[in-house]
């Protein structure tokens, strides 16, 4: 059991070090396409909004200019490597449900694999909670803002 938590810490470590190298490695920008709607101070941006700075260095025209388009970019960021982090979660927690299922059907009155089993699905119930708590965050962090 303490093999499947350790791969489990393992994904979410690799995951939030190799997602924000895949995003940054197009080059430095002065702006970014919104992913979700946002508001922040009072101004709503839209989904597929390009923010950037008045004359920004940018691949795309800019259709939002603001002085807090670094801001939402970085939310941006968070909220697309949190929903990675939530889905792959997701399916690890759904495969060890599965498996854990799996031993406690096959387990034929062992109690040993009984326990293995329940293990399994105590360990999924915590990686969900642990994949609701990342989609949770960028929230937060916009609420706090």
């Amino acid at each position: 059991m303490k093999k499947i938590l350790s791969v489990l810490i393992l994904a979410v470590v690799l995951t939030t070090l190799v997602a924000p190298a895949m995003v940054s490695a197009e080059g430095p920008t002065e702006c970014c396409e919104l992913k979700r709607d946002f508001t922040l101070n009072g101004v709503t941006y839209d989904k597929t909004d390009v923010v950037g700075p008045t004359g920004g260095n940018c691949d795309v025209a800019i259709t939002e200019t603001t002085d807090d388009w670094g801001l939402l970019c970085l939310l941006n960021t968070i909220y697309g490597i949190t929903n990675l982090i939530f889905i792959i979660l997701m399916a690890i927690s759904v495969i060890m449900i599965l498996a854990g299922g799996f031993t406690i059907l096959t387990a034929g009155g062992n109690a040993e694999q009984v326990g293995t089993g329940k293990n399994y699905i105590t360990y999924a119930v915590v990686g969900i909670a642990v994949a609701l708590l990342a989609r949770v965050i960028p929230s937060i962090v916009v609420y706090v803002l």
